[in-house]
């Protein structure tokens, strides 16, 4: 009988002991178990853009730069960026370039990235003791020629006044002679008389059609305004509605000192710069109206001093054109590369807007999205984009094989970082000043040096190294390219 018990103990004794190792976990240096791709639920379409999409150009890979950052010091030993697979922490070697042979775009459905690897060398971990993330590479340039944009200069005018006439019912204007629905217009206003001495106005017309128009004026009162406009009877001054006012304090109110006023319109949105400061975005009408650009002087019919002059100096009326627009589509990250859109053509200026869709929680992984410029022929470039640290960052590449540099970060309560929640950026482009625009808010100003420009435009996704978990997918949407030309 004692014999029969032993034998049973002694049977059970590797069920034991395999209950025991199991209950260790792996041994060391085994693989950990990676997350499933089933535990990302399905991201919902988003809303429609309003129009009939246009063919989808499709996605293709970016591969990743070096980056050093000029704004803080690098620490002597390696950040730690999380895992490809599992987002851990892990350290992350430093290793030298190593050429890959490129591969020309072609049109076919799917496109081979044009990869250079480079090293990448960690960068100042951020005040919330997270490691801060390193960029990836851009492609560099190949010899295939590139499209340029259209859009640009239809009208410019260096040197003119307008000279007032109170005895006359329509305002004095000076017409651009062109027609345009989509468009920047860029003028300087020489003050006709002293502020405290007489009242004045001058601005911009523009979508006249069945004798409405919409209009921005300055006035001697420091005032901005859109004004929504209807051309009177012969005889009869004009009659408006003030849609928006905005009590401007950088408004200058001193005889013969100079307004410089910008506009931008695209559709059936406006944005208005006086003196180089961003003063307000809003809402226009008369969507699709194609119509001259007329430069006025006291639409608002407030001086009656004869003679006085308006000064008006450095006028250029650009058109707008679209260049890109894919109404839905996904990014898909590979590790270790950046993936993006099919660059448009050309252009020194333009408008881009997109909507990107956070593809998981914060707490599952970072990810990031935005805009990428690359100059064709030298291969510079700048990045501009937010990521779901609630940052934007601008980066910065002089020539195809230079070093990715951080330029300027910021943070922005704007950004929405939730899975499924949606993030509008824009970016609007005029003389390599670009204004950066995250959910319909100013944000920052950033500026691309000459020699980066002009610049063909993608949207990208996961530009740093610890963004973006491989397979997972960036929904965009309404993702829009306008050109203001070269």
């Amino acid at each position: 009988m004692k014999s029969i018990v032993r034998r049973f103990a002694l049977a059970g004794l590797p069920v034991i002991l395999a209950a025991a190792v199991a209950c260790t976990g792996p041994a060391e240096g085994s693989t950990p178990p990676t997350i499933s791709p089933d535990v990302f639920a399905p991201i919902p379409t988003p809303r429609p853009f309003g129009q009939t999409p246009t063919p989808t150009a499709t996605p293709f890979i970016l591969p990743i730069p070096t980056i050093s950052t000029s704004v803080t010091a690098v620490p002597s030993s390696p950040t730690p960026t999380p895992s490809a697979t599992s987002g851990a922490p892990g350290p992350e070697p430093t290793a030298p370039p190593v050429p890959v042979p490129t591969a020309a775009p072609t049109a076919q459905p799917t496109q081979e990235s044009t990869a250079t690897p480079g090293p990448t060398p960690a960068s100042t971990p951020e005040a919330t003791a997270e490691p801060t993330a390193t960029p990836e590479p851009a492609a560099t340039p190949t010899a295939t020629p590139v499209p340029v944009a259209t859009g640009g200069v239809v009208f410019s005018l260096e040197d003119s006044s307008i000279v007032l006439d109170p005895s006359r019912v329509a305002p004095e204007s000076v017409p651009s002679g062109v027609d345009v629905t989509n468009f920047s217009v860029a003028a300087t206003f020489g003050n006709p008389v002293n502020a405290n001495f007489r009242a004045y106005s001058y601005g911009v017309k523009f979508r006249e059609s069945g004798g409405q128009y919409q209009a921005v004026t300055i006035n001697s009162v420091g005032l901005v305004r859109h004004l929504a406009g209807t051309i009177g009877a012969e005889g009869e001054a004009d009659s408006f509605s003030v849609s928006t006012t905005f009590d401007y304090d950088e408004v200058k109110k001193i005889g013969s000192d100079l307004n410089s006023l910008h506009l931008t319109v695209i559709d059936d949105q406006a944005w208005l710069f006086v003196n180089e400061q961003f003063v307000t975005g809003f809402t226009v009408g008369g969507v699709g109206t194609s119509a001259n650009v007329v430069f006025v002087a006291e639409l608002e019919n407030e001086t009656d001093i004869s003679g006085a002059i308006t000064e008006l100096t450095a006028v250029e009326v650009r058109n707008a054109e679209p260049n890109a627009f894919i109404a839905t589509d996904t990014l898909v990250k590979v590790a270790g590369e950046v993936s993006r859109t099919e660059p448009t053509g050309v252009m020194r200026d333009s408008v881009a807007q997109a909507e990107f869709v956070s593809p998981y929680e914060p707490i599952l992984g970072r990810w990031s999205a935005g805009f990428e410029y690359v100059e064709p022929v030298t291969g510079s470039a700048n990045w501009l984009v937010i990521n779901s640290r609630r940052q934007w960052k601008h980066f910065q590449r002089a020539g195809a094989t230079g070093e990715v540099v951080e330029i300027a970060v910021g943070s922005s309560d704007e950004i929405m970082r939730d899975r499924n929640d949606v993030n509008t950026l824009m970016m609007l482009g005029r003389n390599g000043t670009y204004e950066v625009f995250i959910n319909g808010k100013f944000i920052t100003q950033v500026t691309f040096d000459s020699a980066e420009l002009p610049a063909r435009v993608s949207a990208i996704a996961g530009f740093e190294s610890s963004d973006q978990k491989p397979g997972v997918p960036t929904l965009f949407s309404n993702y829009t390219v306008w050109s203001l030309g070269n």
